[in-house]
């Protein structure tokens, strides 16, 4: 049984000056996200200048339901943000969403492994190539848990693992 706290999740997408990667994260987000009414989603964004401010300002037009909020005193609001949360997806501005997916399952494994610390949907077999250092990576061994979720000792991975 899913316990009454997960209606507190929260999607926080961390952005500098890509207001166009933004729409497109929440977009593709919206659509694959079996239950996206589980989560608020919030921008926490920087504008260098005022082209990218202006470029915000019409996402928040588009998006009446995510918040946008301008960062200045970025360890306090993301602190702000994340308080009272019993979980928290964090994301950048580039993340796509290319598949279904339910925050339920994300939260239900959560809930069953105790021994986690996290979720990661974009982490899997098929990650063997770490683009941030532009190198191979080995997959670690990954034990199967339900359903489509697999898990890993995070300790024994390297780069994005």
């Amino acid at each position: 049984m899913i316990n009454s706290r997960q209606n507190r999740i929260t999607g926080l997408i961390f952005s500098k000056d890509r207001a166009l990667q933004v729409q497109a994260a929440i977009e593709s987000f919206f659509l694959y996200c079996q239950d996206r009414g589980r989560i608020r989603l919030r921008v926490l964004y920087k504008a260098s200048n005022q082209l990218h401010r202006g470029q915000y300002e019409r996402l928040k037009e588009k998006f009446r339901d995510v918040s946008f909020v301008e960062e200045e005193d970025f360890k306090k609001q993301v602190l702000a943000v994340v308080a009272g949360c019993e979980y928290v997806l964090f994301l950048v501005d580039d993340n796509l969403f290319v598949g279904d997916f339910s925050l339920v399952d994300a939260v239900l494994s959560l809930q069953n492994n105790a021994d986690a610390i996290g979720f990661s949907l974009r982490l899997g077999r098929n990650t063997t190539y770490c683009y941030a250092r532009n190198a191979e990576q080995h997959v670690p061994a990954f034990q199967g848990a339900e359903g489509r979720v697999l898990k890993y000792d995070w300790t024994l991975g390297e780069h994005d693992f």
